[in-house]
């Protein structure tokens, strides 16, 4: 069962290097651009023993983030919120239930 619509409130941009080739098993890429529209999702901090446990040092940018199921969304790529950029950890989800779920740090 999909999130409800009021649910993802939040709007939310996917990242994802473009040009990437390889070049000696190393791969080489320009620099991550918006991939397609801004998504819908919901976007809320990352707090407490969860925090703890992921050995984040500031869970004010840590953010727990849900949305529907989106396969240009992946590891590598990165995600662009209120003008930050964002790294993600794995997405975990259920393309058959529409859902989708990850973590996301402030980067640097």
């Amino acid at each position: 069962m999909a999130y409800d619509k009021g649910f993802l409130n939040k709007r939310i941009t996917i990242l994802n290097r473009k040009g990437v080739t390889t070049e000696h098993g190393a791969k080489k890429g320009e620099s991550y651009e918006p991939d397609g529209a801004p998504i819908f999702a919901n976007v809320d901090f990352l707090k407490g023993k969860k925090a703890l446990m992921e050995a984040s040092l500031d869970a004010l940018s840590s953010y727990i983030v849900r949305t529907a199921w989106h396969d240009r969304l992946t590891d590598k790529s990165r995600i662009l919120w209120k003008g930050k950029v964002y790294q993600i950890d794995p997405p975990r989800g259920d393309r058959e239930k529409d859902e989708m779920q990850f973590t996301m740090y402030e980067q640097a």
